[in-house]
């Protein structure tokens, strides 16, 4: 499990979205466009599987398998900060027992190798070897800062999806499909009807504006394999 809380924009300011979205200068006030801004780009994490900035986050996770790797929930890492292997020891409490560790990066999607450096863990029999319990793994990952700060595609489609969330805000009829921007395949009106290409799901929605958001950052995203081996 590790957690992150992103409560404000590190990106998108009234200057860079109205220089690619000019036609909203006067929509909403300036609080509407600052909470438009930060589920953009909470939305734009989720969809990245990173963060917009190089970021620290600390997580407690279950101690892997010998010789398997632990996957971390977050891609583009930079660096493994601190790891803390955690045995139970005692046979009448709970308490845990804290192990000096260390992370080697296998690859930026995720996958990172646990050692741990310290005394071994106690056994809880007396003659069996002792177990690790949890990890706790702290961690810098995220994009570049010359990324978020110069790659159009990724400004363009953080100001798309701000724009998709404002007008939900003062007008969701504005957009396509109506409120909640549903994804649509077929289309009719006045005798003219259209079946458009099938349209994926992302973590900004299914519809047509979430899958061009979603083309505009293709080149940022890394995939994990289906299989490990």
């Amino acid at each position: 499990m590790l957690e992150y809380y992103h409560l404000a924009p590190v990106v998108l300011t009234d200057a860079l979205f109205f220089e690619y979205a000019p036609t909203c200068s006067q929509t909403g006030t300036a609080t509407q466009r600052h909470a438009a801004f930060t589920i953009a780009e909470q939305q734009m994490i989720q969809h990245l599987g990173t963060f917009l900035l190089p970021t620290t986050v600390t997580g407690t996770f279950v101690f892997p398998a010998p010789m398997e790797p632990l996957v971390l929930p977050y891609s583009h890492l930079i660096s493994i900060d601190r790891v803390v292997a955690k045995s139970l020891d005692g046979c009448d409490d709970c308490d845990l027992t804290d192990h000096s560790g260390c992370g080697i990066i296998r690859d930026s999607v995720g996958y990172i190798d646990i050692r741990v450096v310290s005394q071994a863990a106690k056994s809880l029999c007396g003659s069996c070897a002792g177990v690790y319990y949890q990890l706790e793994v702290t961690a810098t990952a995220g994009l570049p800062t010359g990324v978020a700060a110069n790659d159009h595609g990724l400004h363009m489609a953080l100001a798309k999806l701000a724009e998709v969330t404002l007008a939900e805000m003062v007008d969701p009829g504005a957009n396509e499909g109506g409120p909640g921007d549903p994804g649509l395949s077929a289309w009719s009106s006045q005798g003219y009807s259209e079946t458009r290409m099938p349209l994926k799901t992302t973590a900004m929605g299914s519809g047509p504006m979430a899958n061009y958001i979603a083309r505009l950052v293709r080149h940022l995203r890394k995939y994990r394999a289906l299989r490990f081996r």
